[in-house]
């Protein structure tokens, strides 16, 4: 076997673990970019999870404040308060609005939709809206891998 022989073996060898190398990485790299785009969808769920659970929190205490008054003679009070509570549900659709179809969604926006201020003190209205934020936070769970950290000493 001649040198030139030895030195072409050796240049296909690690010609070949090159290869595998930059197969291995490019295998490596596809699974990081897909975790990263699952995690960043997961936040996206939070997010509107979290401006949810606003809605839902100023919808409960709203109807705490108000309950067995009059909706159709309201007080300057709860005229300013229920005009806050629609910002924060105008805030909230306006996020879930950017969300690709689907049930969640669809059941947010469905259950705040208030046409007037009776809709506000409705209990059904906050069951409905507590049934949506349930199918929201099903939607922004965390992958349970990223919680199961062992420490050092077990």
């Amino acid at each position: 076997m001649h040198i030139m022989d030895v030195l072409n073996l050796v240049g296909v060898i690690l010609a070949f673990a090159a290869l595998l190398i930059a197969w291995w990485t490019l295998k490596v790299t596809k699974q990081s970019v897909e975790r990263a785009r699952i995690d960043w969808a997961r936040q996206k769920w939070f997010d509107l999870y979290f401006k949810a659970d606003q809605a839902y929190n100023a919808l409960e205490e709203y109807q705490a404040l108000y309950q067995g008054c009059n909706p159709a003679i309201c007080s300057p009070e709860q005229e300013k308060d229920h005009n806050k509570l629609m910002d924060i549900f105008r805030e909230a659709c306006t996020m879930a609005v950017v969300f690709p179809k689907n049930p969640a969604i669809d059941s947010f926006c469905d259950s705040v939709k208030f046409t007037n201020v009776s809709d506000a003190l409705s209990k059904e209205r906050l069951e409905e809206l507590s049934d949506a934020l349930e199918l929201l936070r099903q939607k922004a769970l965390i992958n349970r891998g990223v919680l199961n950290v062992e420490s050092a000493d077990a």
